[in-house]
């Protein structure tokens, strides 16, 4: 790896860990009268962060973490439904994943999305369906409106006219700031 190439991953990874840090510690401090709640919500956001790291390097985000973090958002989600006596609260929630999951599934048969991008949909998806429908607004429009600024930067800077190869912008991390949006919304107080 050459210099310059070092420094950027190194710029990079040290972004994306001050604003996780920063995100996770919000989160902590919004949730603080719900521990359990908090130290989940914090967990998520920490996978979140690593899976967008690696999506931005790498332009792939790798089924031995995408499917350990839908298992415990699922074990998480369902554990909290059945301590707060509210099941149907994480059934709803597994359904809203599996729909958005669905519609990222659609989108990657007819668009460029990757079949990581659907897999990952799926904890987010959950985990905004947890949290009700201004959670899952957020999530929504702070992840597409996310998305369609970064094409648009990229399509202006010219990359993949005159024949280039079309450029490819990684949708984890847009996911990964819809989901933080989501838990903001959503916080108590």
């Amino acid at each position: 790896m050459s210099p310059a190439a070092r420094r950027a991953t190194i710029t990079r990874r040290t972004s994306v860990a001050a604003v996780a840090l920063a995100a996770i510690a919000a989160t902590a401090g919004l949730w603080a009268d719900r521990p359990l709640a908090a130290i989940g919500a914090c967990g998520y956001l920490a996978a979140l962060a690593v899976l967008a790291e690696i999506d931005l390097a790498e332009h792939r985000l790798p089924n031995n973490l995408v499917g350990p973090l839908a298992g415990a958002v699922a074990l998480w989600l369902v554990t909290a439904g059945i301590i707060g006596d509210d099941v149907g609260r994480a059934v709803r929630a597994l359904a809203v994943g599996l729909a958005v999951a669905a519609a990222f599934l659609a989108v990657a048969v007819v668009g460029d999305l990757g079949m990581g991008d659907v897999k990952l949909a799926f904890p987010v998806g959950m985990v905004a369906g947890w949290l009700g429908a201004q959670a899952g607004q957020a999530t929504v429009v702070v992840t597409g409106l996310g998305a369609a600024v970064a094409a648009a930067v990229v399509l202006a800077r010219g990359r993949g006219r005159g024949g280039g190869p079309r450029p490819r912008l990684p949708f984890g991390p847009f996911l990964a700031l819809g989901a933080l949006a989501g838990l903001l919304v959503a916080a108590p107080g």
